[in-house]
C-alpha cells in the first residue's frame, strides 16, 4: 500500500513537471494570434501601390464658407475679378472638388479663394509649369508661398501647397492686379490676328502713326519720309486694304519675353511681289510669296521684324488685309 502511493505521488509529479514546461495556449492567447495575423492581412491588402492605375479616394471633407464644385469655378473667379476678361485665365483640372469663394486674412483683405486635394505634389508642380509657359504668368516662390502676375499685372494670384498627412492639397488666392483696363484683342493659342479689312485691332492713327494691337503683338506703321500720310488722306486707305506707300515703314512686334517664329501676311491679288525684295526691304527677316500669302520667317531669334518700302518709281506701295503673328516665349 505504502508503495502504491509513493508511485502516484512520483507519476503526479512528472505529469506536473511535463505540463509546466510545455503549458497549453491559453484562449487569451489565441485570440491575439489570430487578431495580430489578421491585421497584418488587412494592412497588406489595403496597401496603395504605386505601379497601379487606381487612384486611392481622397478625404475632402466640406470647408467653412466655400463652396463644394466638381469643376475649376471659372464663371465665379471672372465675375470677382475686374481684368479677368484681358487675359487668359488658368484652369486646374483635378479629380478631386473644388471648394471656393471669397475669403478674408487677418488683415481684412478680399481674395477669391480655390482650395482642393491632390494625390501628389507632381501635380501642383506642373500647373507651375503651365502657369508660367501656356498662361504667360511671372511666378516667385517666397517663404514658402508662390507669387503669380499676369504678364499685364491684370491678375495675381498666391498660391499654397501643403502636405497632409492624407495626402495634399494646394489653394489658389486670386486678386486684383493694377492693370491697364485693355479691352482690346489678344492672340489666340500662339497667333496674333489682325485683321486689316477692319480697324478692329486699330488702336491709335495719326497722320504719321498708325498702331494695331493684339497682345502681345503691335503692328506700326510711320510715315517717315514718305508724301502721303499713314493710310492717306484722311485715313482713307487705312483699311480694307491698308495701303503702306514708298517712304513707310512698318514693325511687327512681340513683347520682349516672346520671339516671332514666323509672319504671314495677306496681300491683295496681284500684290505679292510689291511685298518682296527687291521692291521692299526687310530687316531681321526674309520673305517669300505663295499666290496671295506672303511669309516672313526670322533671320535670327527676335522680337521685332521691319518692313521699308524704298522710293521707287514703279513700285509705290503695298496692299494688306491682313497679318499673322505666329510667336512662342522665350
Amino acid at each position: 500500500m505504502k508503495k502504491k502511493l509513493t508511485f502516484i505521488i512520483i507519476l503526479g509529479t512528472l505529469i506536473l513537471s511535463s505540463c509546466g514546461e510545455n503549458p497549453l495556449p491559453s484562449l487569451s492567447e489565441d485570440s491575439s494570434t489570430s487578431e495580430s495575423s489578421s491585421s497584418a492581412t488587412d494592412v497588406s491588402s489595403s496597401e496603395f501601390n504605386s505601379s497601379s492605375e487606381e487612384i486611392p479616394p481622397l478625404v475632402d471633407p466640406d470647408i467653412p464658407n466655400l463652396t463644394r464644385s466638381k469643376v475649376w469655378p471659372s464663371e465665379a473667379i471672372n465675375e470677382y475679378l475686374t481684368f479677368a476678361k484681358n487675359i487668359k485665365m488658368p484652369v486646374f483640372n483635378n479629380i478631386a472638388d473644388f471648394h471656393h469663394g471669397i475669403y478674408y486674412n487677418e488683415y481684412e483683405l478680399d481674395f477669391y479663394r480655390v482650395y482642393t486635394r491632390l494625390s501628389s505634389k507632381a501635380e501642383f508642380e506642373a500647373y507651375l509649369t503651365i502657369l508660367q509657359d501656356e498662361y504667360f504668368f511671372t511666378v516667385t516662390l517666397e517663404e514658402g508661398l508662390y507669387y503669380a502676375e499676369s504678364e499685364y499685372d491684370d491678375v495675381r494670384i498666391y498660391l499654397e501647397y501643403t502636405k497632409l498627412k492624407d495626402g495634399h492639397a494646394v489653394s489658389f488666392d486670386f486678386f486684383n492686379g493694377s492693370g491697364d483696363n485693355y479691352k482690346g484683342l489678344v492672340a489666340v493659342d500662339g497667333v496674333a490676328k489682325f485683321n486689316l479689312r477692319t480697324k478692329e485691332a486699330l488702336t491709335s492713327i495719326s497722320a504719321s502713326k498708325g498702331k494695331w494691337e493684339v497682345r502681345p503683338a503691335k503692328f506700326t506703321v510711320y510715315k517717315r519720309n514718305a508724301p502721303f500720310a499713314v493710310g492717306n488722306i484722311n485715313n482713307e486707305h487705312i483699311v480694307d486694304p491698308l495701303r503702306i506707300y514708298a517712304g513707310q515703314e512698318a514693325y511687327f512686334t512681340v513683347q520682349e519675353q516672346y520671339y516671332i517664329e514666323k509672319i504671314v501676311i495677306i496681300v491683295s491679288p496681284s500684290y505679292a511681289d510689291e511685298t518682296l525684295v527687291p521692291n521692299a526691304e526687310w530687316t531681321n527677316g526674309t520673305a517669300s510669296a505663295d499666290g496671295d500669302y506672303v511669309t516672313v520667317m526670322p533671320t535670327k531669334t527676335t522680337s521685332q521684324i521691319e518692313f521699308f518700302i524704298p522710293q521707287l518709281m514703279d513700285h509705290s506701295q503695298v496692299r494688306w488685309l491682313g497679318i499673322n503673328i505666329h510667336f512662342a516665349r522665350r
